[in-house]
């Protein structure tokens, strides 16, 4: 299936086209994301250096959320926006500390989907939206989901 999703800065809401014999066909109007139990954790190593980190993924775990995680953000928080469920994160760790992933490119385009959607994006304290671009390759953390989850991100690792 290939599919891409639409928001405009001043739009409501998250639109979702199809392929369909050739053809992009809008497949969905109001995408939306809430509450549901699906995880993808991105760098897991982060585990082995941060015990917050450890007890989130633990969370996940134990409260047996459904794992999603192909190696890429882009196809992941696609899934948890067709979904309409789940958990994105990317935290910082010894190799990147300012994070892997860069804010301009992968975090703000997908952070403003995710927010039109009904959803968040963080870096574990700050809106990733509200965060100042100083550099082009500027890199951050990012937790970005469902409200609640983002929120739990951020209480965890506080």
């Amino acid at each position: 299936r290939t599919t891409f999703l639409v928001a405009t800065r001043d739009g409501e809401g998250v639109y979702e086209f199809t392929l369909k014999d050739g053809d992009f066909v809008l497949t969905n109007d109001s995408v939306k994301v809430e509450e549901g139990k699906m995880f993808a954790p991105g760098n897991l190593r982060a585990v082995n250096e941060s015990p917050k980190y450890f007890e989130l993924v633990k969370y996940w775990m134990d409260e047996q959320y459904t794992l999603r995680y192909s190696g890429g953000m882009v196809p992941d928080v696609t899934q948890i926006l067709l979904k309409g469920k789940g958990i994105f994160s990317y935290p910082p760790y010894s190799k990147y500390p300012q994070g892997k992933l860069r804010l301009l490119f992968e975090c703000a385009p997908l952070g403003m989907l995710m927010e039109k959607a009904g959803g968040a994006a963080s870096d574990g304290s700050v809106r990733i939206l509200e965060k100042s671009l100083e550099a082009l390759e500027q890199r951050t953390p990012i937790f970005v989901g469902s409200k609640d989850e983002v929120r739990r991100c951020e209480e965890y690792l506080a």
